[in-house]
């Protein structure tokens, strides 16, 4: 998210409605951002995963990565 002040953040999408948007940035970390100081969204084409993790991890593992991903947006 590009703020109309010239601020960067990047992180996932936790909750939004018409006024609000907050995102994930860290661990027990968030930051919402008013709608209307949004001036550019962009999706990222890069996955927050670290490379070649997934390549550790076993198939329950990424499934519960995955659970633990969804249940953030329940916040």
């Amino acid at each position: 998210m590009l703020s109309d002040l010239g601020a960067v953040h990047t992180g996932i999408v936790q909750a939004e409605d018409d006024r609000e948007l907050t995102l994930i940035v860290g661990i027990n970390r968030t930051v919402t951002l008013q709608q209307d100081e949004i001036e550019q969204r962009k999706p990222s084409s890069i996955s927050t995963m670290p490379a070649g993790l997934d390549g550790a991890m076993t198939l329950q593992d990424l499934a519960d990565v995955a659970e633990l991903l969804k249940s953030y947006r329940a916040w």
